[in-house]
Formats: structure tokens, sequence, C-alpha cells
């Protein structure tokens, strides 16, 4: 297939603060046939006014609807889609590299039993600062997704994201249970080498405020999914953290060609010095979480 195209979905509600940098990151990709469908969820801050001043930078579609949370949001979005792919790039999120949409594209077409895609992923605090690189296990392994959720799997076919829409039920691990829910019946994940997303970490996100929250209805997935928590479901935890600790110094390196090449960042001053980067992967190399 020529060019094939790709659909971007963003949920926004109450962005202004950070949505700029998500629109742009999309802006500025290489690859030409990109569309960016932004579900504004009912947003009372500037969200509205800034997705306005881009309405003519790339090709953005505005879908304002009242607020209905995170996961109504991006089902609408995966319904207005047109690309034959679909990547979920959340409103305070961006897409870390100028190629990273190429990259998608490219796995899905070398392969047309692949499913879903995941690559690798660059925390940014609040100020958009690189606070760290997260490696995912390469390898994908249903089994080591019901022990914990180890990647970003937010590229899919367009058909994946209609046919396995988020649950309206969880509204903190909704997409672990999306993922969980397209293994179990059969999807294929592939890998590809490539930093795709920088994920926003920061005291506001749901995330962070919700951490406790978010654990309580992971459990409740697993169960679901039929976790049977016992001797073995430990052991392979702990190897998990092991091979989690090998993952982050593999990131070590990947961190220094990031640094090499920052005029393929979608924020080239996102990464400061290369000090400042080895520091923040390093603080992260323990084995002590799996997340």
């Amino acid at each position: 297939m020529s060019n094939p195209r790709i659909s971007v979905v963003t949920p926004a509600f109450n962005e202004a603060e950070h949505i700029r940098e998500t629109l742009e990151s999309v802006s500025v990709q290489d690859y030409p046939n990109v569309e960016h469908i932004i579900i504004d969820d009912g947003s009372t801050d500037q969200t509205p006014s800034i997705l306005a001043e881009f309405s003519s930078n790339h090709e953005l579609r505005v879908v304002r609807t009242e607020n209905r949370g995170q996961s109504a949001a991006l089902n609408t979005g995966f319904e207005q889609a047109t690309g034959d792919y679909v990547a979920w790039v959340n409103g305070d999120d961006i897409l870390f590299t100028r190629t990273a949409l190429s990259r998608v594209v490219e796995a899905f077409e070398a392969d047309e039993d692949v499913d879903l895609v995941y690559g690798m992923h660059a925390l940014i605090d609040g100020e958009g600062t690189f606070r760290g690189l997260h490696v995912p296990v390469p390898w994908f392994d249903i089994n080591r997704l019901k022990r914990w959720c180890f990647g970003a799997f937010v590229f899919m076919r367009r058909d994946v994201a209609r046919t396995y829409s988020l649950d309206t039920n969880y509204n903190y691990a909704l997409d672990y249970e999306m993922f969980l829910r397209a293994a179990t019946n059969g999807c294929e994940f592939a890998y590809v080498p490539n930093t795709l997303l920088g994920y926003r970490t920061h005291n506001a996100t749901k995330s962070v405020q919700g951490a406790e929250d978010m654990h309580d209805e992971s459990q409740v997935i697993k169960q679901r999914y039929g976790v049977k928590i016992g001797l073995s479901h430990y052991l392979h935890r702990v190897f998990d953290k092991v091979l989690l600790t090998g993952l982050r110094f593999y990131g070590l390196l990947t961190i220094l060609t990031l640094l090499q090449h920052k005029k393929k960042l979608t924020t080239e001053d996102a990464m400061g010095s290369w000090l400042s980067c080895l520091v923040a992967q390093l603080q992260r190399i323990s084995p002590t979480t799996t997340h």
C-alpha cells in the first residue's frame, strides 16, 4: 500500500498547558499522510482556542463533546478515524521523534498479521524535560502482560481500535484492560526499536493522583483475566524485575543515540544536557519496580 493513512486520536480535557506540544509533535512528523483527530471532552479552559490556532497547520479535526471521560472520548475518536492505522496520543503526551509515525507504518506494512505495534517511550515531566527512557520487553508474551503492563501498545490497526474499544467501566487502567482483551483474543503485537512516545508524568496526571486506584483497578482486571497469584507468579515477577533492570541499562545506549540526533526529536531541547539525561536514567535503574 502506498502511503497508507494514519489517524492520531487525542482525547483532551482542559489540556491548555500541554496541548500545544502535542499538536506540534504531530505536525512535524515526516510521514505524509496523517490526520489528527482531537476529541475535546468538554474543556472549560483555553483548550478550544488553542486548537483553533492550529486548525490550518496540519490536517486537524476537532470533535467537541460533553464531558464523558477519557474512554468515551477515545472511542469516539476511534469511530471518527479514517486511517488504516490509529495512534492514541493523550492531550498531555507527545510523539517524541519526527520519524515515530513512519516507523509505526513500516512495522504494519512489513507484516500484515501484526495488529498492534509498540516501542520505547521517553518519560517527561510537566515542563517537558526528559526524565528517563522506558524500554519495554521486546518479546511480547501474554503471560507477562497479565503480570504487568510492560508497554504502551497504542498503535493499532483501525479495525482493532474499533473492535476492542475501551471499556467505559474503567477509569484508570482502561488501556491495560483493552490490551489484555486484544491479546486474549489472539491479536498479534510487534516491537519496533524506536522511541515513539513522550509520556508525561507529573503530580497533576491521573496516573499519579490516582495511583492507588489504578493499582486496585489493575488487580480487578487481572482477576477478570484469570491471573493466578501463587509461587510461580512471584518467581516470574522477580525475573521481570531483573529483565527490566537490564533493559534500563540498554536505555542508556539509546539515550546517547538520541542526544546525537536531536534534530530528529519533535522538541529538540527536551533532553537537555547529556549528563542530566544519563543521570535521570541511572536513577531509574533499580530492580524494585516493573513500572
